[in-house]
């Protein structure tokens, strides 16, 4: 049985898009870190970033400290979810 996380997400997880001007930068980061709802970090969770013009998607593992990174993205918008056994 999965719980919902993505709403912990939005107020959890540090999203930073990394580019300074879109029209000189073509690629971007994602990073970030993923927390349960009592604030302890989530390791091993599948974070995945979905590119919501092209529906490109990459996904990392958050580390034992819950972070995770995605570089080298297309700049774009992107919802991020994490998916964890427990947790989704």
């Amino acid at each position: 049985m999965s719980r919902a996380l993505s709403p912990f997400l939005v107020a959890l997880v540090s999203l930073f898009l990394l580019c300074a001007s879109l029209e000189a930068q073509t690629t971007a980061s994602i990073e970030g870190r993923v927390l349960d709802p009592s604030g302890a970090a989530i390791a091993k969770a599948n974070v995945t970033a979905v590119n919501e013009e092209t529906a490109y998607s990459r996904t990392a593992v958050t580390s034992t400290t819950g972070t995770y990174q995605l570089q080298q993205l297309p700049v774009g918008s992107y919802t991020v979810t994490a998916e964890v056994g427990g947790f989704k």
